[in-house]
């Protein structure tokens, strides 16, 4: 993957909302750090949404400003596994949190507890989405995409799903 591939603009807000990945995690997507999805700047800095690999299962970061409110999916990872994950961004309207859950390979995962709640925030203007990557530059993971999706609410993967 070359630093361009598979970005857009992310514009939308930070405020309740779950955002719908499935994929085929693929070698290094579940590395320590590697990523699967990026929303903020391409320098990997100031606020944004991550998840990325931890070494075995999949996690996912929300951090603003200096506060970082993190969560892991309960269950390992594997090369090659089909995954649907929901990561849930709860915001009620002074402290936002994250949690993330779904399937992997057809199987429930069920969903972590909500990380740590954070202070309110917004994705800076200049956001992208990435796939496969943190940032620009940063840690590059590898995996097929079937859908990512964005939608309002605190949904689950089933959820998401039939809206599609």
């Amino acid at each position: 993957m070359a630093t361009d591939d598979l970005a857009w603009p992310a514009s939308w807000a930070l405020n309740t909302c779950t955002v719908l990945v499935e994929a085929i995690v693929l070698g290094t997507a579940q590395t320590g750090g590697q990523g699967v999805l990026y929303a903020g700047l391409d320098a990997g800095t100031g606020n944004r949404l991550v998840i990325r690999g931890t070494g075995t299962p999949l996690a996912v970061d929300l951090v603003i400003g200096a506060n970082t409110s993190t969560a892991t999916l309960p269950v390992a990872v594997a090369n090659g596994a089909a995954v649907q994950v929901a990561v849930e961004v709860d915001d009620n309207g002074t402290t936002q949190r994250v949690r993330i859950g779904g399937t992997v390979n057809g199987t429930s995962a069920g969903y972590s507890a909500f990380g740590t709640a954070s202070a309110r925030g917004t994705l800076p203007a200049g956001a992208n989405l990435r796939l496969n990557r943190v940032g620009n530059a940063g840690a590059q993971g590898s995996a097929w995409f079937r859908r990512v999706s964005v939608m309002p609410g605190l949904l689950t993967v089933d959820d998401m799903i039939a809206r599609l």
